[in-house]
C-alpha cells in the first residue's frame, strides 16, 4: 500500500498498517490500554481511533469482547478495518466512520459503558499546526475540540460509565475543568514520565459518567531508567505482557 508501512509488534503477536507521515503506533496506546479497567459485560468505544492500535491491543487482550472504533478521516478508517481484517478480529472489532461532533447520527445515547481515547491536545490558537492533514486532524483541535470529545463522551456513557483518557499535562487544568462541568467526575490520575528526573509527559485519567467527588492520584509511571534502559514497568507494558 503506497504511503503506508506495514509494520509487525509484540513478537509477531500484532500487524499493524501506518501511514508513513501521520498517526504512528508509540506508547500512548499501550499506556491507555494498559491503564484501563474491563468487565465482562463492558461496552466499549474508542473515539479517534486512528489505525485502530488501541482496539487491537484491547482485543489481544481480553477474549470474546466486541469494539467499537468511531474515526472521522476516511484514510484512517480504511486503513483500521485493514488492521482489524489482517489481525483476525473481524467478528470483534467494528471500525465506524463517523464525526465526534454529530454523534447522535451514529449512535444512541448511553451505548456505552466505556469509552477511551487520545484528544487533540493542539489548540488551533498555538500556531504549530502540522502541515499534513492526516496529523494536523489527529493531534490538534481543527477536527474537534477537547470540549466537543468530551460532549460525545458524556453522550456516549451510560451513567456510571467509564472514562479513559492519555492527555498532555500542560493542558490538565482545561481537561479536569470540562469533565466536572460536563459531570465526567475525574476519579484517577497518573502522570506518566519518560525518566523520573524529567517532568511529565502524558497523564492517564479516568473519569466517571455522573460519579461522586473523589479523587486518586496514582503513583508515577516512569518509562525508562536514567541510563535509557527499559523501566520494569514498562518491561511489563511493552513486551508482549498484554
Amino acid at each position: 500500500m503506497n504511503g503506508y508501512t506495514l509494520d509487525v509488534f509484540l513478537r509477531g503477536r500484532l500487524k499493524l498498517y501506518q501511514p508513513k507521515e501521520g498517526p504512528r503506533f508509540g506508547v500512548e496506546a499501550l499506556l491507555l490500554t494498559d491503564f484501563l479497567t474491563l468487565r465482562p459485560k463492558d461496552r466499549v468505544i474508542e473515539l479517534g481511533t486512528g489505525t485502530g492500535i488501541a482496539l487491537l491491543l484491547l482485543a489481544l487482550k481480553v477474549p470474546v469482547m466486541k469494539f467499537f472504533g468511531l474515526e472521522l478521516q476516511k484514510e484512517l478508517v480504511e486503513i483500521a478495518r485493514k488492521n482489524v481484517e489482517i489481525n483476525g478480529f473481524d467478528d470483534r472489532i467494528e471500525i465506524v466512520e463517523g464525526d465526534l461532533r454529530k454523534i447522535e447520527e451514529t449512535f444512541s445515547p448511553g451505548s456505552f459503558t466505556v469509552v477511551l481515547g487520545n484528544p487533540p491536545y493542539i489548540p488551533l490558537e498555538a500556531g504549530r499546526i502540522p502541515s499534513d492533514r492526516v496529523r494536523a486532524l489527529a493531534y490538534t483541535e481543527e477536527g474537534c475540540t477537547l470540549e466537543e470529545f468530551l460532549k460525545a463522551s458524556r453522550y456516549l456513557l451510560s451513567t456510571g460509565g467509564r472514562l479513559y483518557l492519555i492527555y498532555r499535562p500542560f493542558r490538565l487544568p482545561d481537561l479536569i475543568f470540562h469533565m466536572r462541568r460536563l459531570k465526567l467526575e475525574p476519579k484517577e490520575i497518573r502522570f506518566v514520565h519518560s525518566k523520573a528526573s524529567e517532568d511529565a509527559e502524558f497523564v492517564l485519567v479516568k473519569g466517571v459518567r455522573d460519579g461522586s467527588p473523589s479523587l486518586r492520584v496514582a503513583s508515577p509511571l516512569v518509562l525508562y531508567n536514567e541510563d535509557g534502559s527499559y523501566s520494569d514497568e514498562l518491561k511489563r507494558i511493552y513486551m508482549g505482557e498484554v
